[in-house]
């Protein structure tokens, strides 16, 4: 029984493998620019929620001041 074996002959020099930028840092970069726009329209939409709350707010205590008006 014979296991082969031979001798490979490179024609180079090997260079050390180094990731890209995107590879080391881009996935955390795309992850906190995700995050950050996703807190900002979270904050956009219940600060227009509160606004409109605030308006209803406004609103229906002008009509209860004109009811004891009457």
């Amino acid at each position: 029984m014979s296991f082969g074996g031979g001798v490979f002959l490179i024609d180079g020099v090997l260079e050390p493998y180094e990731p890209t930028w995107w590879r080391r840092w881009g996935y955390i970069a795309l992850i906190a620019v995700i995050s950050t726009a996703a807190v900002i329209c979270m904050g956009v939409l219940l600060w227009k929620l509160y606004e409109r709350k605030k308006q209803e707010r406004l609103y229906y205590e002008a009509l209860r001041e004109d009811a004891e008006e009457d």
